[in-house]
């Protein structure tokens, strides 16, 4: 057996999350070691950003000093500097269909989210942002071993210590190291061994996905049934689409929707509420998948002409969870820990959430040299709180998906806690640029998800349960859907801290949220005017958008990633690595190949 030496930390996984920290903990001087049973590059899912995410991107790297990091927040950094295959989001996009109808021009949602000039949301191409994060933590002087099995190990009061086998050799290694961070996803060997598993799982959403990447895809604003739409400041096609219907939705995430990507690649998948379409035997991914699109003229309409280029995905129940997150001198990242669905893309935003949580607490605890479970414990309750909460916005967004006047309600309420909680993490950072003071970041990162910690949170909470139980009672026969929808909507109309100066919501007919300058400049004095609530105006829009420069809210050029919005360092990608195809522009290397069958990219 070899001794490897000792280190501060020990990370099972080099995915995104299990980079990031690295990178943090060896920045801040620590010994790290990464341990990867697979290699890089490699296909994985969790690629649709949220103006949220890219913010926790900004913080982390700004807070920590890491300008990879930072680099991830904007698209066109992203382009300059980490890979020119990803997407932009510019936009999120709901259309719900009924079966055998053409998409109905009045059942469609657009969110427009606003430009600001330190963040944007992107499509990420995670084989090269994965890549580029591992190979930005190994600069900073992390130790890593690819193709390496964890074999054994043992956790105890003074040391932990990890037995690994790399792939080729039958020689055992043994690394110690004075605390584990579980970073392996859902396959987790730490949470098996220590039966750390909920059995069952106490989530209440029961889905399942099919997925791949196309080639050949069109732009839905391109299609018949897209040109009828309502044009607004941005297309379909500039950010996350969803084909809604009773019973699931389709995923649609280009990486080639701007001048900064040469990709040509889209990534679809189709999730679908299990006890409406229960697993199929004898009937292959791609059947299943395409069965399901026939259903529905304007999706097929869409999809005419992709190419799938790499092996279908169809996972079974998507939904787990743990009983606790830690124990002495053992973390477990969010995807170890648990996860419930692709839906809002809300994964990487309580994924980036936890990580601050626990760097700021995982740094002076190793400085300590406490790293018992009793120090951690704010980042189990944390945990529980993100997965439950998730759980129950999406297992009642499963629910509305019945009937449309159900849907029209419960995305109107979600539209307005997206707006709200986007405003709370962006007021964060504005008192950070204001005064280089983290104590509004280190308030975001307790026991509670930062969201919850928010003037509003009570509020909003109150009107989430309130449409839990109206879709309750739809379901036993004790409301119509129009009734339970009219219901829902009322209180929304009645809530006072629901800026309806730009957006009326409660009405039935309202759709769509596109934050142009104006818009968002009758939002922000809305929220600091006499019309909202006095403890929203003192405590939510206390900010000052001065601290951003001359007319922050202008519109921003389009992204031809020939120049940087703000004068933050950029570093260099790797090389990347293309192989010439006879249909178009580059393709990147290995998409055609079959996934390794030992592995299951997860859609979170």
């Amino acid at each position: 057996m070899v001794d490897t030496g000792r280190y501060d930390a020990i990370i099972l996984g080099s995915g995104l999350a299990g980079s990031i920290l690295a990178a943090i903990l060896a920045k801040q001087g620590h010994r790290v070691l990464v341990v990867e049973r697979g290699s890089h590059p490699r296909f994985a899912i969790g690629e649709s950003m949220l103006p949220q995410s890219a913010m926790w991107m900004w913080i982390l790297g700004t807070r920590f000093d890491i300008p990879e990091i930072v680099n991830l927040a904007d698209t066109v950094k992203i382009s300059r500097a980490v890979s020119r295959a990803c997407g932009q989001k510019k936009v999120i996009g709901f259309l719900y269909h009924n079966e055998g109808e053409e998409q109905g021009l009045d059942h469609a949602h657009q969110l427009v989210p606003p430009n600001f000039p330190f963040f944007s949301e992107s499509h990420l191409y995670r084989e090269e942002v994965d890549l580029y994060m591992l190979q930005a933590a190994q600069r900073y002087g992390v130790t890593y071993m690819e193709r390496t099995e964890m074999t054994d190990f043992e956790l105890s009061n003074d040391e932990v210590w990890i037995e690994t086998r790399t792939d080729g050799s039958d020689e055992i290694v043994r690394s110690y190291g004075r605390v584990m961070i579980d970073a392996s996803g859902f396959r987790s060997p730490i949470a098996q061994r220590l039966n750390m598993r909920e059995e069952p799982t106490s989530l209440r959403t029961r889905s399942r996905t099919i997925f791949n990447h196309f080639v050949d895809m069109q732009a839905y604003d391109d299609t018949p049934s897209g040109k009828k739409l309502p044009r607004h400041s941005r297309r379909w096609h500039d950010g996350t689409l969803h084909h809604v219907f009773d019973g699931g939705w389709f995923w649609i995430i280009p990486f080639g929707n701007h001048m900064g990507s040469d990709s040509r690649l889209t990534s679809i998948g189709l999730t679908l509420d299990m006890d409406k379409f229960p697993p199929r035997e004898g009937v292959s991914p791609e059947e299943e998948f395409w069965e399901i699109v026939e259903r529905f003229p304007s999706v097929r309409e869409h999809f005419e002409g992709m190419r799938p280029i790499r092996s279908w995905i169809r996972t079974p129940r998507l939904q787990y969870s743990s009983t606790h997150a830690v124990e002495n001198r053992l973390v477990l990242l969010p995807h170890a820990y648990g996860f419930v669905d692709p839906l809002y893309s809300a994964g990487l935003v309580s994924t980036l959430e936890q990580l601050h949580a626990l760097a700021v607490r995982l740094l002076p605890a190793l400085a300590e040299n406490d790293l018992s479970a009793k120090r951690f414990a704010d980042i189990d309750a944390l945990l529980h709180q993100q997965l439950h909460a998730a759980d129950q916005m999406i297992a009642c967004s499963y629910r509305s998906m019945a009937a449309f006047p159900l849907w029209n309600a419960w995305i109107q309420l979600w539209l307005g806690s997206v707006l709200l909680g986007d405003t709370w993490i962006f007021r964060s950072c504005l008192h950070y640029l204001s005064t280089g003071d983290v104590a509004d970041w280190d308030a975001l990162s307790g026991p509670m998800r930062p969201v919850s910690t928010a003037p509003f949170a009570k509020q909003l909470q109150e009107l989430i349960d309130l449409g839990d139980a109206l879709l309750g009672r739809f379901e036993r026969g004790e409301l119509t859907a129009n009734e339970a929808a009219e219901e829902l909507r009322a209180a929304m109309a009645a809530a006072e801290w629901l800026p309806k100066s730009i957006y009326r919501w409660g009405d039935a007919d309202e759709r769509h949220l596109d934050l142009v300058p104006e818009r968002l400049q009758q939002y922000i004095a809305w929220g600091q005017g006499p019309d909202a609530p006095t403890w929203l105006r003192e405590h939510l829009f206390d900010f000052d958008l001065s601290v951003l420069g001359p007319a922050p809210m202008e519109p921003m050029p389009e992204e031809s990633c020939t120049s940087m919005r703000v004068e933050d360092p950029v570093v260099a990608s790797p090389k990347r690595t293309s192989r010439p195809n006879r249909r178009g522009p580059l393709v990147p290397e290995g998409v055609d190949g079959p996934r390794d069958p030992g592995s299951r990219p997860h859609p979170g």
